[in-house]
This record gives structure tokens, C-alpha cells and sequence, in this order.
């Protein structure tokens, strides 16, 4: 799979049909059109291939669900041969919905046929939209094909929706949509070791500034590092007990592993939330909570069979 990320590097040497879209966390909906692409593309001996941006836009731009490499792996697990990632500068900014299909889309990388979703937006200040689509294909020889929206428990699949899911600890609904848990990466760096101290160490790392929010909490979780991936139970928070002001951190506890891992890259699944931050009186408070919580946390790990 090729990966273009200016227009410059755009070309027209292959036929082509494209989805639109940011796609960011690949979910279901998102999913189901990409699959309508990848038929539409066999029908027609196109090559597939997806038009999407660096990160979503407005209020939700830092609020990911996905970092981009993973993105990419999954798009080319998926089928498609090309990516084009624009990026939201002035310039593309500007681009009028009838330059965007006809001079970037048609002329520079000769697509034929484009799938795209029942919200779908494009061109400055996002005027195209699936009525306009629609028309200007009625005077061109470009086709199109509005893929229908994917409902869970009733209601349309969207990312903002699974933003709100993790801020509210919907984990299981998450998980659902996403078909894959959350998760999040960061370098383990050392901490204030009051666990280690109380019997119970733990891997930290910087809540990553550019992803989702999770509800502050306690979750039944699964880290993976080099290693191998072990169950864990993980908090996202602040530490209120023991500093009035901390940054939003990721600390998880892996269960049946003495090894030390400060300086190494690991990532944590999300499974499911088992209770909000609290602050507590004391340490000692703490600890004690903390040590039920790892006992309820590997009780769950066993009845998920989560080895």
C-alpha cells in the first residue's frame, strides 16, 4: 500500500475509486463503507483506495481514536492500495466542493468511482455533501454510491459517539464498535513509586495529549510489551491523594510480571471500567482500596478468561 501525504505527490497512472473520509478509529460504519469500495473496485478493475486527513477536525482535532500507522495497517489489512492524507492547510482549505471532484479527484488522481457515507462533507466550507455529490455526477462520468449508516443498539455508529462512550467508561460498547478494544501507547517512565512501595509497582506513562479521552478511573485492562501481553488492571487519572496537580497519567499493574519496564514502549487495551478516580484521606486509605481492586480486577480477568 502506498501512502501519499502532499499533493504534490498525487498521480494519475492508475484508475481509481476512492472513499472519503477522516475515518478516524476505523469502526464499524467506517468499515462497511470500505467494503462497499472494495467490491464497487473489483466490479470496475479500480484500484482502491481512500482520501482521509491527518486528524479530525475542530474541537474533536486532539481527541483521536487512532494513532496514523495504525490507521495505515489497518486500511492496507483492509484492501486498500492507496492512501492520500491531506493535510487542512489554507490551500486545501479553499478548495471549492466542485474543484475537489473535478481537479483533485477526477483529473489528478483519475478516480472513477466514489463511496462515501450519509454524512459525508467535502470542499470549502464543507458545501459538498451527498446532494451535490449526486448532481455533479448526473453531468459527469463519475459514479458514486452512498453507503448507509451501521446502527449499534439503535443508533448510528459515528466517532464522536465512541468519544463519548469512553469519557462515560462505556468500554464494552466501545469495544463493540471499534471491534477491537481502545488503547493507548506511551514509554514507561518512572513514577513516585509509592506502589512499589506498598506491594504493588506499576507501569506509567504521559496520558498521550493528541488521544480520546477515557473517564478517570479503574479498569480491567491488557499491557503488552515485548514480552508478551499480560492481564492488567490500569488507572487514568491525576492522583488527587497524592498531588494536588499532576498531568493526566496512565499507571497499570501487570499481573504475574516482576520485570522492570521504565524506558520501554508498551500499550494498554482497555476492557472494562470498574470504577471512578477517588481521593482518599490518606495513603493507607489508598493502598487498601487499591489492593481490593486487584483482587476484583483478576477475578474479572479469569471470568473473561483473559490470560
Amino acid at each position: 500500500m502506498k501512502v501519499y501525504k502532499s499533493l504534490e505527490e498525487l498521480s494519475s497512472d492508475q484508475e481509481r475509486g476512492i472513499a472519503l473520509g477522516v475515518f478516524d478509529g476505523l469502526h464499524l460504519g467506517h468499515r462497511h463503507i470500505l467494503q462497499e469500495l472494495i467490491l464497487v473496485c473489483k466490479e470496475k478493475s479500480l484500484r482502491p483506495a481512500v482520501f482521509t486527513f491527518l486528524s479530525p477536525f475542530g474541537p474533536e482535532e486532539n481527541q483521536r481514536l487512532i494513532e496514523s500507522e495504525e490507521k495505515y495497517a489497518v486500511l492496507e489489512a483492509l484492501g486498500i492500495e492507496d492512501v492520500f492524507v491531506a493535510d487542512m492547510t489554507d490551500e486545501f482549505r479553499s478548495i471549492s466542493a466542485l474543484e475537489f471532484l473535478q481537479d483533485l479527484l477526477q483529473k489528478k488522481l483519475n478516480v472513477k468511482t466514489i463511496v462515501v457515507g450519509e454524512d459525508a462533507r467535502f470542499g470549502a466550507g464543507a458545501q459538498g455533501d451527498i446532494n451535490f455529490l449526486a448532481d455533479y455526477a448526473g453531468k459527469s462520468d463519475l459514479t458514486y454510491k452512498i453507503s448507509s449508516d451501521v446502527l449499534f443498539r439503535g443508533e448510528k455508529i459515528s466517532s464522536s459517539r465512541i468519544r463519548n462512550c469512553l469519557a462515560q467508561g462505556e468500554l464494552e460498547a466501545v469495544t463493540a464498535m471499534l471491534t477491537q478494544p481502545y488503547r493507548l501507547r506511551g514509554v514507561v517512565e518512572h513514577g513516585r513509586r509509592i506502589g512499589s512501595r506498598k506491594g504493588f509497582p506499576t507501569a506509567n506513562f504521559p496520558y498521550p495529549p493528541k488521544r480520546a479521552r477515557l473517564h478517570k478511573g479503574v479498569y480491567a485492562t491488557v499491557a503488552h510489551c515485548d514480552r508478551g501481553a499480560y492481564p492488567a488492571i490500569s488507572n487514568v487519572g491525576v492522583s488527587p491523594t497524592i498531588e494536588e496537580e499532576t498531568p493526566l497519567r496512565v499507571e497499570s499493574y501487570l499481573y504475574d510480571f516482576e520485570d522492570s519496564l521504565y524506558g520501554e514502549i508498551i500499550e494498554v487495551e482497555f476492557l472494562s471500567f470498574i470504577r471512578p478516580e477517588l481521593t482518599f484521606d490518606t495513603v493507607e486509605d489508598l493502598a487498601k482500596v487499591v489492593r481490593e481492586d486487584l483482587v476484583n480486577v483478576a477475578k474479572w480477568h479469569r471470568s473473561h478468561m483473559v490470560k
